[in-house]
């Protein structure tokens, strides 16, 4: 038995045409993850039937305003159209920042009537996005609407069906796909692990044969740290903290151990001139360690970087 069913509706469900239009969208909230839009959304009514509009949940909306209502009666049934003006949810993906993609999702849902009493049916497919708007920062790549049914393990205590009935409602989603175009913040938010990585090289060029450089060498390194470890809490600040890890931390990361290998480095030098005291050869030896350790950083960086971009 489908849901609703047994409540005395014999002629099927009631098909409503809906469309949407988007011109805006912005304050996107890492932290507080959401964002605005702004949009035209309308139905298609068969002749007599009410304003679905007032029966629609905007399911993923934290606050959600109208203006503008407009109906009209039409030989095709009575169209109605709103502005909306909403904040909704997005759990923002950063993973791969800058080079990240988001799904901006509006998922709307009938909540009123069960889904063999109305079903939506997205009018247009083609034109979503006012082709005019500008996001700064982003560009829009794609957009689209299909239609969803949504189902509960519950009846809502409705009195009219089985305690241990499921209930369905028809509903639609619409999805703007954006990708970033701005890369500023993520030269600002690696600034520091490229400055860590640069005190850490000029580490090698003290001298292991004199005592004298021995403290102002670590002294460097322990500002390299310091640095790096700086750098990356201002970065976890500016895009939120995540239960995973972004580019940019991976980035930090690998120049933290960048550092750890030149800190090793020099212990390890500085021993061996006090057991052997040949300066030239060990200074020899440190320099291959800083060439072959930073060639390693700049690969590993370009790494990871390029499967951000293309994977």
């Amino acid at each position: 038995m489908e849901p609703g069913a047994g409540l005395g509706l014999q002629k099927g469900p009631e098909v409503v045409k809906v469309g949407v239009y988007i011109t805006r969208l912005d304050n996107f909230d890492l932290n507080g993850k959401s964002f605005d839009a702004t949009f035209w959304l309308w139905m298609i009514s068969p002749e007599h039937a009410h304003n679905r509009l007032d029966d629609i949940e905007f399911v993923n909306a934290e606050n959600v305003k109208f203006t503008n209502s407009i109906s009209k009666v039409t030989p095709d049934g009575t169209w109605y159209q709103r502005k909306v003006v909403a904040t909704l949810h997005h759990d923002w993906n950063l993973r791969k920042f800058p080079f990240d993609r988001q799904d901006l999702h509006l998922k709307l849902e009938e909540s009123d009537s069960y889904i063999d009493e109305v079903i939506y049916v997205p009018e247009d497919t083609k034109f979503l996005v006012d082709g005019q708007m500008k996001i700064k920062g982003w560009r829009v790549v794609s957009s689209k609407i299909r239609p969803s049914i949504n189902t509960y393990m519950t009846n809502f205590g409705d009195p009219g069906l089985r305690s241990d009935m499921p209930t369905s409602f028809s509903g639609f989603d619409i999805m703007v796909q954006i990708e970033r175009t701005n890369f500023t913040a993520f030269w600002k938010f690696t600034a520091g692990a490229i400055v860590a990585a640069a005190i850490a090289l000029s580490s090698y060029a003290f001298h292991v044969d004199k005592a004298q450089t021995l403290s102002p060498r670590f002294a460097l390194l322990s500002g390299a740290v310091f640095a790096a470890i700086i750098s990356l809490r201002s970065a976890s600040t500016g895009l939120g903290i995540t239960d995973y890890n972004t580019l940019v931390d991976q980035i930090h990361l690998v120049s933290l151990v960048y550092v750890m290998i030149a800190t090793f480095a020099g212990v390890y030098t500085w021993s061996l001139y006090r057991r052997h005291e040949d300066g030239i050869a060990i200074e020899r030896l440190g320099h291959r360690v800083a060439f072959v350790s930073t060639l390693l950083l700049v690969f590993v960086v370009a790494g990871l970087i390029r499967k951000a971009m293309f994977l």
